[in-house]
């Protein structure tokens, strides 16, 4: 196959388009089957784009045959699976999806409560609106 002309036409590189063909038929039937719940948040998986393929005992530095194990694999939401690799050297709370931590108040809130920030790991502010709002000094008036 002629990749640049599959790209041309795909809008992308065919592996790149492969790869969610194939993650876009793997949801649709767990959908199907009603198997398309979080591993680690029994929450419902509701998007091909929140899904993960995730492992239930950690392989890495433990045993990398358990990455083949089939036994060992089921699915998860993307956000789950990958806080869950970050829970050792981490002080990011599992909320799970929709919600985030509020490092202000220290508790969940959904994510619209929250502004953007570029910079953050998860593309929102560290703290809350509402926390932030209650923490931010008076105006001053303007002199007339």
């Amino acid at each position: 196959m002629n990749d640049s002309k599959s790209a041309r036409q795909l809008g992308m590189s065919y592996a790149t388009a492969s790869n969610r063909l194939r993650k876009q038929f793997m949801f649709e039937i767990l959908r199907r089957h009603h198997e398309n719940f979080c591993y680690r948040c029994k929450g419902e998986i509701k998007t091909a784009k929140e899904l993960s393929i995730d492992h239930m005992i950690d392989w890495l530095d433990n045993d990398p045959s358990l990455f083949w194990k089939i036994e060992n694999v089921t699915v998860s939401h993307l956000l789950c699976n990958t806080l869950a690799g970050r829970k050792v050297a981490s002080n990011k709370k599992i909320v799970g999806p929709g919600n985030a931590w509020c490092t202000g108040c220290k508790q969940a809130h959904p994510i619209e409560a929250f502004d953007a920030h570029k910079s953050n790991w998860r593309g929102l502010q560290g703290q809350c609106r509402e926390y932030r709002k209650a923490r931010r000094p008076p105006r001053r008036k303007k002199k007339v």
